[in-house]
C-alpha cells in the first residue's frame, strides 16, 4: 500500500515540474523576441539617421511603455563627432518623451520622423579645444588677428 501511494506522489508532481518547465521556456521565448524587435527598432532609427547626418557614431537607447506594446516611453539619440562645419560640437544628444514615431516610414524607405512627443531636450557639449579651433578658424577666414583666447566654463543654471 505504501508502494501505491508512493508511485501516484510522483505521477501528480510530474506534471507540475513539466508545467513549470514549459512555461520558463516559454517566457524566455518571449523576452528575446522582446528584445530582438527593440535591437532591431533601434538600428533601423540608426540606418535612418546615417542618411541624414554624417558623423563618426550614432547612438540610440530606446526605453518601451511596457513589453507588449510599440509604444516609446523615451527615445534618445546621441551624435559622436559631428563635422565642424556644420556644428562645432563633440556631443549632440536629442532625449524624446513619450515619442510617437513614423513606423511605416521607417520599415519601408527608412526615413526616421518623430509625428509627435510630450517633450524634447537637446544637449551639446563642445571642448576647449573644439571652441578654440572654431574661433581659430574663423578668425583666419574673417582675416581677424587675436592674440588671446580664455574660455570659462559655467556650470548650466537650470
Amino acid at each position: 500500500m505504501a508502494c501505491l501511494f508512493k508511485s501516484s506522489l510522483i505521477k501528480q508532481r510530474f506534471p507540475a515540474r513539466l508545467l513549470m518547465a514549459v512555461s520558463s521556456v516559454i517566457f524566455l521565448f518571449l523576452t528575446a523576441a522582446d528584445s530582438h524587435s527593440q535591437e532591431t527598432l533601434d538600428s533601423d532609427i540608426g540606418k535612418a539617421l546615417r542618411k541624414i547626418v554624417k558623423c563618426e557614431k550614432i547612438e540610440i537607447k530606446t526605453k518601451r511603455e511596457d513589453p507588449y506594446s510599440g509604444r516609446l516611453r523615451s527615445l534618445l539619440i546621441r551624435l559622436v563627432a559631428m563635422p565642424k562645419d556644420i556644428l562645432p560640437a563633440d556631443y549632440v544628444t536629442v532625449q524624446y518623451t513619450n515619442p510617437d514615431l513614423d513606423l511605416i516610414a521607417l520599415k519601408k524607405s527608412n526615413n526616421f520622423r518623430v509625428k509627435s512627443s510630450s517633450n524634447f531636450k537637446v544637449g551639446m557639449l563642445a571642448s576647449e579645444q573644439t571652441v578654440k579651433n572654431e574661433f581659430a578658424r574663423t578668425a583666419k577666414r574673417l582675416n581677424l588677428k587675436y592674440t588671446k583666447f580664455s574660455i570659462k566654463f559655467t556650470p548650466p543654471y537650470i
